[in-house]
C-alpha cells in the first residue's frame, strides 16, 4: 500500500506510473526503452514456438522443472 503523502501520477504520454517527484529519472528511463526496447515475443507463432526457444536456455529449463506445471507465476521488476 502506498503512503497517502506519496504523489502518484499515471503520465499520460505513456503507461508509466510516477511515484513521488522523480520526473527527470522516469525521462531518462523512458528514453532508454524507446532506444533499447524489449524484445518483441508477439512476432512468436503461438506458446510451441516460445517453449522450443526456451528449451535452449538451461535456466529457463531449471526454472520450469523446480516450478513445475499449472503454476501462476508473477514477474515483478522496476522496469530496469
Amino acid at each position: 500500500m502506498l503512503k497517502s503523502n506519496l504523489n502518484v501520477t499515471v503520465l499520460p504520454t505513456s503507461n508509466i506510473i510516477q511515484v513521488g517527484q522523480k520526473r527527470q529519472t522516469a525521462e531518462l528511463i523512458e528514453k532508454f526503452y524507446k532506444k533499447n526496447p524489449f524484445p518483441n515475443y508477439e512476432d512468436f507463432e503461438g506458446i510451441h514456438d516460445i517453449e522450443n526457444k526456451l528449451k535452449k536456455h538451461q535456466f529457463s529449463l531449471s526454472f520450469k522443472k523446480s516450478v513445475g506445471f499449472g503454476k501462476k507465476i508473477i514477474e515483478v521488476g522496476s522496469g530496469t
